[in-house]
């Protein structure tokens, strides 16, 4: 991941992190566990050149595994998201 980390240039000295954030809006479904009532949801990482990673949801600092479990899809869940079986 060090390669996503601004190395310099001959105008700006480098950075030591980079940190990426995406909002998530429900529309129509509502978001899993304590989101159930947020519109939107932001899941943030910011990692360092020392590959030590910080994560957020909501600006709230969590663990990656809490990140994993918002983006997990229960196994009955996923013939909603497919469509059915044939």
């Amino acid at each position: 991941m060090d390669d996503v980390i601004f190395n310099g240039s001959d105008e700006a000295p480098p950075v030591g992190m980079a940190d990426v954030s995406i909002t998530l809006i429900a529309d129509q479904e509502r978001f899993p566990g304590a989101y159930a009532e947020c519109s939107e949801v932001m899941v943030s990482r910011r990692i360092f050149r020392d590959a030590e990673s910080e994560y957020a949801i909501n600006r709230i600092p969590c663990r990656l595994l809490d990140v994993r479990e918002f983006f997990m899809v229960p196994v009955w869940a996923q013939e909603l998201f497919s469509g059915g079986t044939e």
